[in-house]
């Protein structure tokens, strides 16, 4: 998986903010502290109007309140300055009915040199921000991020001129605020960090202008907010000291702005997740502090700009999924600038490029991660990747690669993902490829027309969590080495020519997994033994797999059994406790008896399939139960009787086929109700009555 780049430059401006505003403002707490009478009085009329559930201001009791919990005062006034009720800091606990909520009492304007206020992440239980907070003009730091506050963000926040730091972050709350309008923001002029990341503003014509007022401004994070609107250009270009800036998950369509790009101090650019058009300018190369560029998932064509290739302080570049054209030896030129030093995440996933990778990979030292999935690049890998010591992910999916598989990739020894499926590859992948690969945590290199040919005993040196060998040539025999894997998570090995019987330690393999594919194989003998505590997906299909229908856990979400050989009734399979099963597929077998009215337990079904077997007797009438039924296929079996008006319960049924049984009468009138019906196969039964005329058949050729 690709690995997310933290906002680095964000959470450093906060750092530094919060180290200058502590050691400059408070103090440590020493018993010689005595607290304000007024301000003590003050803090315990706001406790009063708190719900505290786990008592965490059970320390507010007494006369000296400097030591309270939460609470700090100024060493040489002793008033209290700083109000530290943040749930995070008050508790690092699991549970979230421990936070603080109720209601905000205006006794804290009592506290009158209070300067900092952190009340984030507690549960006020939707409730508004309280407009008296725009009273308190000594407040240099306000945190109300994810509190449970809802509603209109008041504009008395405007009133604190001396607010150097505001963080309204909603992203983890299940209440959401919002404002119309920003003028009140344009008159802090002091403030340095700006965090309103999904807080509302879609109905904010003018978001940007105020915001423009604030020379000071240094972190600015408006993601998620529904913005729609940006100015292209500018008559004066006032965020000078701008080290962070992201807008990213918005509703912008535009071009990228020109004034963009004269913020020769910003390091830190997310604009990923929006619409923005055009291609992208080669004035990049004016912004030469930067060091995250991240632009992913826009509409942006043409080519990539080569002056990246300047900025010297360049770490992270991401602009995947766009619509850019180029040949891949743009990066070339970029790996030959300065850039080329310092870049070590590149990803170019869901492009439009072309050419072939060469020996310039060789240029980007500090390179650990390489994403160029989804493009059209071909030719050879050059094996001179394995000479980027760093690389610790390497993604290089659904191009037209052809050729082997570099035997250097064998000296990778920081790679932890290796990802190439779905190019034209082949040859043969042996041991030498993985020699010094101990780090490695996730591989596929499916779809491709590569043999895996390891000795017998070879043991490798990687512990794997993802096994993607799909379509490879694993067999006949079951590989050894994979009884070395335990623990895996997903292991996928269908189409992979396995003739071979199933090996029990399969079964134990891992206890816990997400996904196990051993479809479209050769595979024989029984699974009687599986013995999986959790697994989600289970595909087994297509293969020689006889005896009963295994035990599952209760964990199961989709299971494929279809095509193999087993032989029994469905009565204990299902008896089973399968509460989130989804999707059933046990077709082409040769389970007989009736379909067991045990079935209408599995109230998730969303795909159900008992088509090809030896089934008899009439459908279940409790079947209607199954109201998330998307398909159902009883087709080629021996069902017989009429089919229940329940059939006319499934308001989401796309898909039934119940063709080539022994079903009498009419179709059911309550079928009707089935709006959302665009297959129905009952041929080869014998009902009777005329077609009705609710059944769009159609127009006849």
């Amino acid at each position: 998986m690709e690995r997310r780049f933290l906002t680095f430059a964000a959470a450093a401006a906060q750092l530094l903010f919060l180290l200058g505003l502590l050691s400059s403002t408070l103090s440590i707490n020493e018993s010689k502290l005595q607290c304000r009478e007024s301000e003590r009085v003050a803090l315990l009329k706001f406790k009063d109007g708190l719900r505290d559930p786990h008592s965490l201001l059970s320390s507010w009791e007494g006369s000296d309140c400097c030591n309270w919990r939460g609470v700090s005062c100024n060493n040489e006034t002793e008033h209290v300055v700083s109000l530290d009720l943040g749930y995070r800091h008050l508790f690092d606990g699991p549970s979230t009915a421990w936070r603080l909520g109720g209601n905000t009492s205006p006794s804290l304007l009592g506290l009158k040199y209070l300067n900092y206020l952190d009340l984030s992440f507690n549960d006020f239980g939707g409730i508004s921000i309280p407009e008296f907070i725009g009273s308190m003009l000594e407040l240099s730091y306000l945190n109300l991020s994810n509190a449970g506050f809802s509603g209109r963000i008041p504009a008395q926040i405007g009133n604190l001129s001396s607010l150097r730091y505001l963080d309204l972050n909603s992203i983890y709350s299940l209440h959401t605020l919002y404002s119309d309008e920003l003028e009140w923001v344009s008159h802090l002029s002091s403030l340095q960090y700006l965090d309103m990341n999904s807080v509302n503003l879609a109905k904010t014509n003018d978001w940007f202008h105020p915001i423009n007022m604030i020379p000071s401004l240094s972190v600015l994070l408006l993601p998620n907010c529904q913005l729609k609107e940006m100015p292209t250009s500018l008559l004066f270009h006032n965020l000078t000291s701008l080290v962070t800036l992201d807008l990213s998950n918005n509703q912008f369509d535009s071009m990228l702005p020109s004034w963009l790009f004269n913020m020769s101090s910003l390091e830190y650019l997310n604009l990923q997740f929006n619409h923005f058009q055009g291609s992208i300018p080669d004035a990049f190369a004016n912004m030469s502090s930067l060091e995250i560029i991240q632009i992913r998932n826009n509409e942006l064509h043409g080519p990539i700009p080569q002056s990246i290739g300047k900025l010297c302080n360049l770490r992270s570049l991401d602009l995947s999924h766009n619509n850019i054209s180029d040949n891949v030896l743009a990066l070339a030129v970029i790996s030959g600038g300065c850039a080329g030093d310092t870049l070590e995440n590149i990803n170019l996933r869901s492009n439009g490029l072309t050419g072939n990778l060469s020996d310039w990979l060789k240029k980007l030292k500090m390179l650990s991660i390489l994403n160029l999935g989804n493009n059209l690049l071909q030719g050879s890998i050059p094996p001179s990747i394995g000479n980027i010591s760093t690389l610790t992910n390497l993604f290089l999916s659904h191009n037209m690669f052809n050729g082997t598989l570099p035997e250097s990739f064998g000296r990778l020894s920081e790679l932890t993902l290796l990802d190439v499926p779905y190019n034209l590859l082949s040859g043969v992948v042996s041991e030498v490829h993985f020699v010094n690969l101990s780090k490695l945590e996730q591989l596929s290199l499916a779809s491709n027309s590569l043999a895996i040919n390891m000795s017998s005993d070879w043991i490798p040196p990687f512990r794997l969590r993802f096994i993607g060998l799909s379509s490879c040539k694993l067999g006949p025999k079951f590989p050894p080495w994979l009884q070395t894997q335990k623990n895996y998570f997903i292991m996928d090995l269908s189409y992979s020519e396995i003739d071979d019987t199933v090996p029990e330690w399969l079964w134990t393999l891992s206890q816990e997994i997400d996904m196990l594919d051993i479809s479209q194989n050769r595979i024989a003998g029984n699974v009687t033994k599986l013995k999986f505590h959790v697994v989600h997906i289970l595909d087994l299909s297509f293969n020689n797999l006889d005896g009963p229908l295994p035990s599952l856990p209760s964990s199961i979400e989709y299971i494929d059994f279809s095509n193999n050989l087993f032989s029994e009734t469905l009565v204990p399979f299902f008896n089973e406790q399968m509460p989130i099963l989804s999707h059933l597929f046990l077709s082409g077998y040769h389970i007989h008896g009736t379909i067991p009215a045990s079935i209408c337990h599995y109230l998730e079904l969303y795909v159900l399939d008992l088509s090809d077997n030896l089934l008899s007797g009439e459908l279940p009438g409790c079947l209607g139960d199954l109201a998330s039924l998307a398909a159902m296929n009883f087709a080629n079996n021996d069902l017989s009787g009429q089919l229940p008006r329940s059939l006319g319960a499934y308001s989401w049924l796309q898909s039934l086929h119940l063709d080539n049984n022994s079903f009498h009468g009419q179709l059911p009138v309550a079928l009707r109700s089935c709006t959302r019906l665009v297959t129905l196969d009952v041929g080869n039964n014998r009902l009777s009555g005329k077609i009705p005329t609710w059944i769009d058949i159609g127009p006849r050729q």
